[in-house]
């Protein structure tokens, strides 16, 4: 008998309403049926301001009607505990087992920072759940900003209050120390706004809400400025930033929105806390954007966190180049559609997607660019090296390392970390997943089935561009493609486990006749070198076969392919 995957043992293991608990949602020991809670997690940005997620505990199936993803027939998609803690965490499926057998708390995303995690749709407070803070004294429900109570002119005043607070002379230089400790020099940055743009929480957890209370704010103004905690049954207040350093959140018109604070206490504190929604700041619309829209020949830069932006700001400041670029952040590795028309409004030229590295990062690189892709619009994409986030980066780099973000090429930067088309990126991202979907359930990789369906959707993408973004997008993606290509028709075409060339030549070539003419050179390249890779021949015979095969533009990018092969990396084992 086959044992079961280690997927299915570890849901044999772990309950769904075991991974619920954990994550600080009430559901109960042996409790069953279905129940429905607020959505806790990260991946799409959206607090949950009323219930959305729906927990089957019978069969261990969940789903969220305001981030799952949708079946044809338009209802959500259910997922298992593995998808859960994947989301909850960022990780893949083998290190959700990993978490799920580590018996730790889960990351609640909202959980303190957003309207609450609760079962019932009357809840009235924010469940402090595991991903919450614990240090501001508040446990259990806590009120939420009333979002009709105090008006917004009155939010903006406590805000301005709160930052001068925040800002003051020795918080301010705490804030200071801490990103000089980091590598980002912020002077120069306020040197350029005029303004302050760091601030750190003070020492005691009632420092804020003492001040302001002595400035004339009621404890439910604060509360609704998203500055202050209060449980639900009308307890003490207490601030609602602690241990963070401390950077603001500015409107279109320059106007404070809201605060974003980066942890630097305990490391069971998520990294970064967002404001809850209030009247001024929804994290579905606001993005933290220290410098404003760039100068023609300029570049946006999408990255995932907020010192992410302040770094690149000031690097690029400290380059001369403060005018040429706009980093924005939402605090995470999404944009809502609302942010993301944003930031395709913010310059005509198409914008650098440059998430974290990491598997997650990677992920919503690939996704905000089929979502531009969605809506005509081309992006770059870059994935630094050796684990590097933007300001690790340019703390090793230097100003110089803003290049990295640049679109201007020249030769002092061949073979530089560089912004290029996201079409290479997006083909390996959707063969690698399905081939991990494919690995989850236990089945064998249908390589014929998935590019058949991966040439489809490269297509479909394709025809969305404009002529030069489409260009762009084919050659990106071609390369890739040659590869896949080449290992459906090893698969479908070896003899007594050795490639029948001439066949598999063969095969390969049917895919690449069936891709935009933009896209063959790249295809040819990205074939020739795995034909080489399979040991059935040497890179000039792969050519010359190729050569044979297709039309005349591959010709003669085959021809050229030895001069390249050096420089191409082959990806991983397809």
């Amino acid at each position: 008998m086959n044992r079961p995957s280690p997927i299915e043992e570890a849901k044999t293991r772990h309950r769904l309403a075991e991974v619920a608990r954990r994550t600080g949602l009430p559901v109960s020991d042996g409790q069953a049926g279905s129940v429905t809670v607020r959505c806790p997690m990260p991946s799409h940005g959206h607090p949950d301001r009323t219930p959305s997620m729906r927990l089957h505990l019978d069969n261990d199936l969940w789903f969220c009607f305001a981030c799952s993803p949708r079946k044809p027939d338009g209802n959500p998609v259910g997922a298992d505990v593995i998808e859960w803690v994947s989301q909850t965490e960022s990780v893949s499926w083998r290190e959700a087992v990993a978490v799920l057998d580590s018996g730790r708390p889960l990351t609640n995303a909202w959980a303190g920072a957003g309207p609450g995690v609760g079962a019932a749709p009357s809840a009235a407070g924010w469940h402090l759940g595991g991903g919450a803070d614990h240090g501001n004294g508040v446990s259990g429900a806590a009120e939420r900003p009333d979002l009709g109570r105090t008006p917004p002119e009155r939010v903006r005043q406590a805000l301005r209050a709160a930052w001068g607070y925040y800002s003051c002379d020795a918080l301010h230089g705490r804030g200071d120390a801490y990103l000089r400790g980091r590598g980002i020099q912020v002077r120069w940055l306020e040197e350029h706004t005029g303004r302050r743009e760091v601030g750190h929480t003070p020492a005691q957890r009632d420092g804020l809400v003492r001040r302001l209370g002595g400035l004339g704010f009621s404890p439910e103004e604060l509360v609704d400025a998203g500055l202050a905690l209060r449980s639900i049954d009308g307890g003490r207040l207490y601030d609602y930033y602690r241990q963070r350093v401390l950077v603001p959140v500015r409107d279109g018109a320059g106007q404070m929105a809201g605060l974003i604070g980066r942890n630097v206490a305990d490391q069971r504190w998520p990294k970064y806390k967002n404001p809850p929604r209030t009247r001024l700041y929804d994290k579905s619309v606001n993005l933290y954007q220290p410098l404003p829209p760039p100068a023609a020949g300029g570049q946006v830069v999408v990255v995932e966190g907020t010192l992410d932006a302040m770094a690149i700001a000031v690097a690029a400041i400290q380059a001369g180049s403060g005018d040429l670029f706009c980093p924005v952040t939402q605090s995470g590795r999404e944009l809502s559609p609302e942010q993301l028309g944003h930031v395709l409004g913010l310059h005509g030229a198409a914008p650098v997607i440059a998430f974290d590295g990491d598997g997650p990062g990677i992920d919503s690189n690939v996704r905000v660019a089929a979502a531009a892709a969605e809506r005509g619009r081309e992006v770059l994409v870059v994935i630094l090296p050796d684990g590097h986030d933007p300001a690790s980066w340019l703390a090793v780099a230097g100003p110089s390392g803003i290049a990295a973000w640049s679109r201007v090429r020249t030769a002092s930067r061949s073979g530089a970390v560089r912004p290029v088309p996201a079409g290479g990126l997006w083909a390996q991202h959707e063969w690698n997943s399905m081939r991990e979907a494919a690995d989850r359930a236990g089945r064998r990789f249908d390589r014929t089935a998935s590019l058949a369906v991966l040439v489809r959707r490269a297509n479909g993408l394709h025809g969305r561009f404009p002529g030069p973004a489409a260009r762009r997008w084919a050659r990106a993606a071609g390369e890739p493609l040659g590869r896949m290509a080449v290992a459906e028709a090893v698969e479908r075409r070896a003899v007594d486990d050795r490639p029948d060339l001439q066949a598999v030549v063969g095969g390969t070539c049917h895919w690449a006749l069936l891709l935009p003419t933009a896209s063959l050179d790249t295809f040819a390249r990205g074939a020739a070198v795995a034909v080489e890779a399979t040991g059935a021949a040497s890179l000039r015979a792969a050519q010359q076969m190729l050569s044979a095969r297709l039309t005349p533009q591959v010709s003669t990018a085959v021809s050229t392919a030895a001069t390249v092969a050096a420089g191409v990396a082959c990806g991983p084992a397809l």
